[in-house]
């Protein structure tokens, strides 16, 4: 692959010629990849998903990833490869498969395609699904949580909802230990963990209250309606009166 100069600040973005593709710096306008690709992604934390076949519906089929020299991170073309930051790559060898894997961004294979759908990065952990089982590793491919029976989120504050055997939701530390434990009292969800790591949650008799990421109730499920949480506050209402917590669950 031919270079012709190279940015330390990942200026790189992807231009067209004709019906292919290359990269150039977005600031000087010098080209760094020559056109050679008939599918291009933009460069994300240093790497990009290209494939050679012309720009067509099945464009992204025989894809591969590229480092900010324009080399392949590997010999393999995949039927499906995403960039999912910080040099990992979910991929499919053959759709149809309905499988997922993970490769680091030496190419090398981190988790089979054994995954019922691609991760995120969260919190610097990997969230994995398999089957009916789900798990967590670490950016070095280590399982930190393994393969359980619960249900699992994303991180955020430190903690996934979780859930076993129903709707009831609870909490999950990063190491697996139980923060709040899904039980018959019925919370059916827990929203998204504001700046202050509080969550809104309600029950299965539709009340709502506040829960912190360290597992306290910070609002009993007493409220009727709500207008969402974010970082600023709620406003909860009961028989017609509304009640205003700020951002981490004190009363106004």
């Amino acid at each position: 692959m031919t270079i012709s100069c190279l940015s330390s600040a990942f200026s790189q973005t992807k231009f067209r010629e004709g019906a292919l593709w290359g990269y150039k710096d977005k600031k000087t306008n010098a080209v760094l990849i020559k056109p050679k690709f008939g599918y291009a992604e933009d460069f994300k934390d240093g790497f990009a998903v290209v494939s050679e076949q012309a720009a067509t519906p099945n464009a992204k089929k025989k894809m591969k990833a590229i480092n900010l020299q324009g080399a392949y991170i590997n010999d393999t073309a995949y039927d499906y490869l995403q960039n999912l930051g910080q040099g990992f790559f979910g991929f499919a060898y053959k759709l149809n498969n309905s499988r997922y894997g993970i490769l680091d961004k030496s190419g090398k294979v981190m988790i089979q395609p054994e995954l019922n759908y691609v991760p995120t990065i969260s919190e610097g952990l990997m969230v994995l699904s398999n089957g009916s089982k789900c798990g967590a590793i670490d950016l070095k491919g280590n399982f930190v949580i393994p393969y359980n029976d619960y249900a699992m989120s994303d991180f955020k504050c430190g903690v996934s909802v979780v859930s076993k055997g129903g709707y009831q939701k609870g909490l999950m530390g990063k190491t697996g230990a139980i923060v709040y434990a899904p039980d018959s009292s019925g919370i059916v969800t827990i929203g998204y963990f504001n700046k202050s790591c509080v969550a809104e949650f309600r029950k299965k008799d539709n009340r709502y209250g506040l829960i912190s990421s360290t597992g306290k109730i910070l609002v009993q499920p007493i409220y009727t309606r709500t207008s969402g949480l974010n970082d600023n506050g709620v406003m909860l209402y009961k028989d017609g009166v509304q009640v205003g917590f700020t951002g981490t669950g004190q009363k106004k």
